[in-house]
């Protein structure tokens, strides 16, 4: 499914010309039944969890099988965020209208596991579910050791930490002119 998301990017750039276009449907149809036939397969997987019986499948496998469903929703919503207005028209035309219908999905599956995104920006930085994938200078010293940006989400499955958030960490930098006036 990848592959041919990233096929889409490099199509819509170059559906300038009538063999432009043509490609790009060829790739979004592509894209569009490769989404379908994962999200069934989604469906079919959480739905075999439900029915077993506790403890019949690790707990390791089962945090795996969550991390993958994730990343695939977090994939969705990255390309979603980059696509063309016109592509997210709410009457129910465009990829971006399937694409969020599938999002939808995805985000039901997860609720209906109990496995949650951490929420990370704006939150002070706590190293036991975040990591500090750079720091980023501010002028606020309210805002020192708070996260300013998340690079990759972080997902918790109840108290177990399936993956800690890589974010970017405000840090407040005192000015020459405050540092002299403290002097």
């Amino acid at each position: 499914m990848n592959e041919a998301l990233n096929l889409l990017a490099k199509e819509t750039s170059a559906c300038r010309t009538p063999e432009g276009l043509l490609a790009l449907h060829a790739t979004v149809s592509m894209a569009l039944r490769q989404l379908s036939e994962a999200t069934a397969e989604l469906k079919d997987v959480t739905g075999w969890l439900d029915r077993l019986e506790p403890g019949l499948i690790s707990t390791a496998f089962f945090h795996r099988l969550a991390l993958a469903v994730a990343d695939a929703r977090d994939d969705l919503a990255r390309r979603l965020a980059v696509m063309d207005p016109a592509d997210t028209a709410e009457d129910g035309s465009g990829l971006g209208q399937v694409v969020k219908e599938h999002l939808t999905v995805l985000n039901v599956m997860l609720e209906s596991v109990q496995v949650e995104r951490l929420l990370t920006v704006g939150q002070p930085f706590d190293p036991i579910v975040h990591a500090a994938f750079g720091t980023a200078p501010t002028d606020d010293p309210a805002m020192h050791r708070v996260i300013a940006e998340e690079t990759q989400a972080g997902y918790r499955h109840g108290e177990a930490l399936l993956r800690p958030a890589q974010v970017i960490v405000g840090i407040h930098q005192k000015k020459k002119e405050e540092v002299q006036s403290d002097e």
